[in-house]
């Protein structure tokens, strides 16, 4: 690693792992942001998320703290299908409530053709009357639901909206391998499918479906 170089690393809570994680604060990575999504397990399991349970993540939380990272980065989806704008708020408090992470990070889903066949029988006009709700019923509460728990909310880039916790969430960089968003050099490492991944000036790949396989083009 060149010296000054920033270690960030985002996970799925399901895959990771106490031992994972010690290898990776060997390595100096102090950095560490999981999609959650939602909280509900159903819902997860449908989007191809695994079985990710409150118990599971109380664990990971635990196992992050244990390693003196007390400001990970969480991500959660407003418009998925299943989930209701008042379900989200209630997650979303539940997250800053009892996990304190040093942000959440809310996207709204973006619609790609599968998605929307998959989920909403290929009806696109379904599909924005459901995230409708979500952008006006769930969004605008977010500062509030922020300011209850001690969090700033600010607009991100596109389609995020940020919950910090003044004085120890650090901001960075936004999760793109593109490095013209970044204003700067990028290398990242993306593993699994569907990631994205560069190497600045050498190398640009993403992992696609090959029939029943996963591989590498770039």
């Amino acid at each position: 690693f060149h010296p000054d170089a920033g270690r960030h690393l985002e996970f799925d809570p399901a895959v990771l792992s106490a031992k994972k994680l010690a290898v990776v604060r060997r390595h100096g990575f102090d950095r560490l942001s999981f999609g959650i999504q939602t909280l509900d397990a159903d819902v997860n399991l449908a989007h191809n998320r695994g079985p990710q349970s409150r118990k599971l993540l109380t664990k990971r939380f635990e196992e992050l703290r244990a390693e003196g990272i007390d400001d990970p980065n969480c991500d959660v989806l407003l418009g998925l299908a299943g989930t209701t704008p008042e379900q989200m708020l209630g997650e979303m408090e539940e997250l800053l409530r009892d996990f304190r992470p040093g942000g959440v990070h809310a996207f709204l889903v973006t619609p790609t053709t599968d998605y929307v066949d998959g989920h909403f029988d290929g009806d696109r006009e379904a599909f924005w009357a459901h995230l409708k709700r979500f952008t006006e019923d769930c969004v605008p509460l977010l500062p509030e639901l922020g300011k209850k728990h001690g969090y700033q909310t600010i607009q991100g880039r596109g389609h995020a909206i940020i919950m910090r916790r003044p004085g120890q969430y650090r901001p960075g960089r936004a999760y793109t391998p593109m490095s013209y968003l970044q204003r700067a050099p990028v290398h990242v490492l993306a593993f699994g499918p569907s990631a994205r991944g560069s190497i600045f000036g050498s190398l640009g790949y993403q992992t696609v479906r090959d029939g029943e396989d996963w591989v590498y083009v770039g």
